[in-house]
């Protein structure tokens, strides 16, 4: 079962694109990598976050990487620095191949991209007929070429102007091609049975590897030679042009998905577990120096690799989360060239443009970075809490709180730079905070409202625990009102005029969702398709434009016009106060939960596995 996962996500990939058809340490080098063809920059992890399929060395120095939401990477120095490449594409990108220093092809979605100056820029290609999801290819020269669109073997012979169906294998999914010359081509599917070709395709051989097999991968390093990789360490070989496979041992139950040889007896594989829980993800890569008759385990990580290419002394491998490790010793030692955390973040918080709060967590610790520097490095906090945290309120420059899950509340007074706990109880998960002034605040949760007067040494509980408090605004000390759930009904409004004392619950109907005010009176929110605004600090609501983002939404507004919102993967923009909503691209598909504007330019986003996006042009 543990493959079910990976498969899952091919499938939904498939399906979405084709309804779509389009003491601390510091964290990352200096400078922000560009989320291409938009104003949005990737901050953490750089060079970027997203899942990375597939990687081909061109040679020693030249490197291009490929993965989902289009992403394309560029190396010029063996893998040290990377450069984001535009494609054109927001389908994730399964496969790269290159025939030479400069021609080579990239295919996923329903896309065959070509570049012809190594991999600068890319121009996408028209296969003359319906495709899916191309998740293989194969390149040998400037005109030949093969890729599998799911179940469908594709030719050229023109350099991809026109391609044509040479086999269909429906039921069973293709999962890798390899073109060897213009006559031989081996494409495998996924049950463990590998097609063949020695006349180009006019006929092909079934060859069967074994039903108990499900295989990822493989390489030929000859037209007989050649290594497969599955599920559980499997490692088969052949040496007669697949006609019989002999299993080899891998050491290792983790799934391989991917095998690459420099030469007929040194290959490295990359695999690893791809757990329920990412905290406990796994990463492996093998290594052989007799073509693949013993192997030996080299390298244990954190995150899955799905992709690897090994060209003469020099190995990369990529995976989740945009790994990206690399061996110069010929796949003895490796190094990662990704920096920055993968800890999922749940809020944002910048007092001005230079100083900003992430929070959030994995596996359940928290976790904390802060910039002094608009974003260009972020450092991990000390934290001294196990509890996952999910919301950021800064009262002042210095002063600020941070809540999360078993009731973790944080307090700082010097900006972020030092954390102290203050608890309010260890079965609440705190979604909500606000304080009106350094000793007076507010949280929410699964247990309703607490409410402190001296800072968060003690806390009072308030709204009854039936309630599940996401959302807290005060006008003043007296005035102010909650958003939450009862009895499964999201976005309801509780009210107070007596700093707490009582919460009247709103009976009109009216209901809000994430909430962002540019002052204490007036304040934006966006809950299901509507965008609310409010100039009585939250007494009254009225409908100002409409955006489908959800009710879990992020909100900021910079001032009375310009703000942003997310949720899921997308960005929306405005600047005429929510009338109107212009979607920006993001440059990923990891879900993004929050969003901090403090100017009209300047904005940071943040999402699952560390993402970190910001912009200085207004997302433009």
């Amino acid at each position: 079962m543990r493959d079910l996962i990976f498969v899952l996500t091919i499938l939904t990939t498939v399906f979405l694109q084709a309804c779509k058809k389009e003491s601390a340490e510091p964290i990352g080098p200096g400078s922000a990598t560009p989320s291409v063809s938009s104003g949005w920059y990737w901050q953490n992890p750089k060079p970027q976050g997203n899942r990375l399929l597939a990687v081909k060395s061109i040679d020693q120095n030249s490197i291009v990487a490929v993965g989902e939401a289009g992403t394309i990477l560029r190396s010029d120095d063996g893998g040290t620095n990377w450069n984001l490449i535009a494609s054109g594409v927001s389908s994730s990108l399964w496969a790269i191949d290159f025939a030479d220093n400069f021609t080579g092809l990239a295919t996923g979605g329903d896309a065959i991209l070509k570049t012809t100056n190594g991999g600068t820029n890319w121009v996408r290609l028209s296969p003359g007929m319906t495709t899916t999801n191309i998740l293989s290819v194969s390149i040998i020269d400037g005109r030949n070429a093969v890729a599998l669109d799911i179940y469908t073997v594709l030719r050229t012979t023109d350099g991809g102007l026109s391609w044509i169906s040479q086999f269909n294998s429906s039921p069973i999914a293709f999962k890798a091609v390899k073109m060897l010359d213009s006559l031989i081509v081996y494409a495998l599917k996924y049950d463990g049975t590998i097609l063949r070709t020695t006349d180009g395709g006019v006929t092909w051989a079934t060859l069967s590897i074994g039903s108990q097999f499900r295989l990822w991968s493989f390489d030929f390093v000859s037209a007989n030679t050649g290594v497969c990789v599955g599920i559980e360490g499997t490692i088969l070989r052949t040496t007669d042009g697949g006609l019989t496979w002999s299993q080899r041992a891998s050491s290792t139950i983790q799934d391989l998905y991917g095998v690459s040889f420099s030469d007929p007896n040194n290959g490295v594989i990359g695999g690893g577990e791809i757990s329920k829980f990412e905290s406990v993800d796994t990463s492996v890569i093998l290594r052989t120096s007799d073509g693949g008759l013993t192997w030996t385990s080299l390298y244990k990580g954190r995150h899955p690799l799905y992709g690897v290419s090994y060209q003469g002394s020099r190995a990369i491998a990529v995976g989740k989360y945009g790994s990206i490790i690399r061996s110069a010793s010929g796949g003895s030692n490796w190094e990662s060239m990704r920096s920055g955390t993968t800890d999922s973040f749940e809020d944002v918080w910048f007092t001005d443009t230079h100083n900003g709060i992430a929070a959030g967590g994995q596996g359940g610790l928290a976790t904390i970075l802060r910039t002094t520097n608009g974003g260009s490095s972020w450092t991990k906090q000390a934290t001294n809490v196990e509890q996952w945290l999910t919301r950021i309120h800064f009262m002042n420059a210095s002063i600020g709180t941070v809540v999360g899950w078993q009731g973790a509340v944080l307090r700082t007074s010097d900006g972020g730079a030092t954390w102290v706990s203050r608890q309010v109880s260890s079965n609440s998960l705190l979604w909500s905070v606000f304080f009106i002034d350094e000793n007076t605040g507010f949280v929410g949760g699964t247990n309703g409202i607490y409410k402190t007067v001296n800072g968060g040494f003690t806390w009072v509980p308030q709204l009854g625990s039936a309630r599940v408090v996401r959302e807290l605004h005060f006008v003043d000390a007296n005035v102010g009102f909650a958003v939450g759930e009862i009895g499964g009904s999201f976005g309801r409004v509780w009210r107070t005029t007596n700093g707490g004392g009582d919460w009247i619950f709103d009976s009109s109907g009216l209901r809000l969702g994430r909430l962002s005010f540019i002052d204490l009176h007036t304040g934006f929110s966006v809950v299901g398709a509507s965008i609310l605004k409010t100039t009585d600090g939250g007494m009254t609501w009225n409908q100002v434009g409409g955006i489908a983002l959800g009710v879990g939404a992020g909100l900021s507004f910079a001032d009375l016009q310009n703000g942003i919102a997310v949720g899921s993967e997308s960005i929306f923009r405005t600047s005429d106060g929510g009338v109107h909503w212009v979607i920006q691209k993001s440059g990923t598909n990891n879900r993004l939960n929050a969003v901090s504007m403090p100017t009209a330019d300047f904005a940071t986003v943040v999402g699952h596995y560390g993402t970190i996006l910001n912009t200085t042009t207004g997302g433009q």
